[in-house]
């Protein structure tokens, strides 16, 4: 093992993710990241349950995780699960079949997810203290450090939306649903991050990266091509309104999103365009630094 190597795995609402890092004199190098579609989200708001297939997909896919890991010869330093395990019934069913592999897994509250994605969103800014938004498949966190701290989860997400207002093809059946799941889920005292002159607001997470791809038109997903990308608030508006205007497989191939991205893309983007409304902010930058990176430092 490389004492100077480190793993964390992220246990997501929608997704697993592995990311590999080295510590240099010349910095932290990524080695290597990865991402499996999993949807532990999906179906939970009818029975409170996740589904046996994705806890099945989960298992099989931090298996792979771990022989990534044990290639690079890294120190796995955390494997935190979020929303979908902590909200749950049954989310201790994944935490003692992942223990047969000997992984320790560290189910997260809001406010640890939020400060770990501050962490890492901002490891190579040069930003005035910005504003984080991390939004998941099943939670969304907000973090500001200043002028003071404002720290919160809520229970709110990009697969949660499209189970509730959209269809099978990834369409929503009115943006104003999504704009009324902001407002009837924000807490009153996110509304003092308003009074904010200039807010500079940092995106992170699936959803606000693969958009700033299609909002690029990149043929294809890479972190040098989306970090740092800035979305306009209004050119976001008129990207979800053409992307919900295409069924899923038509959307999947135009904006070059993998299928399990695009079905969840306009849910989500509404999600992102809706919060940027209630702050004021112009717009975002995309993150591709975020709760995985926070994870592998601390």
């Amino acid at each position: 093992m490389n004492s100077n190597r480190r793993a964390a795995i992220d246990i997501g609402s929608n997704s697993i993710r592995l990311l590999i890092i080295e510590n240099t004199q010349n910095g932290i190098i990524e080695l290597k990241r990865d991402i499996i579609t999993t949807r532990l989200a999906k179906g939970i708001k009818d029975n409170n349950k996740i589904e046996s297939d994705a806890i099945e997909r989960t298992f099989t896919g931090i298996k792979t995780f771990l022989g990534y890991i044990n290639i690079y010869r890294a120190q796995l330093k955390r494997v935190v699960a979020t929303s979908a395990v902590r909200e749950a019934s049954n989310g201790t069913e994944l935490i003692k079949l992942l223990k047969e592999l000997g992984i320790e897994v560290e189910v997260v509250d809001g406010e640890s997810e939020a400060e770990l994605t501050y962490l890492g969103a901002t490891m190579n800014t040069e930003h005035n203290n910005p504003l984080v938004f991390d939004l998941g498949g099943g939670s969304t966190e907000l973090i500001s450090l200043a002028p003071q701290k404002f720290v919160r989860s809520y229970a709110i997400g990009a697969v949660k939306a499209l189970d509730y207002f959209g269809d099978n093809e990834g369409r929503i059946n009115s943006s104003e649903d999504i704009k009324s799941y902001i407002l009837d889920s924000l807490n009153d005292d996110m509304l003092d991050l308003c009074t904010k002159k200039h807010l500079e607001v940092i995106g992170v997470g699936g959803t606000a990266t693969y958009l700033a791809q299609a909002y690029k038109k990149l043929p294809k997903y890479t972190k040098e091509e989306i970090q740092g990308t800035y979305l306009l608030k209004e050119d976001i508006k008129d990207l979800l309104y053409s992307m919900n205007s295409y069924t899923l497989g038509k959307r999947s191939k135009i904006f070059n999103l993998p299928e399990k991205r695009a079905e969840i893309i306009v849910s989500g983007g509404f999600m992102i365009y809706y919060i940027l409304e209630l702050l004021g902010a112009a717009g975002y930058r995309a993150s591709d630094d975020d709760m995985l990176l926070g994870a592998c430092l601390q």
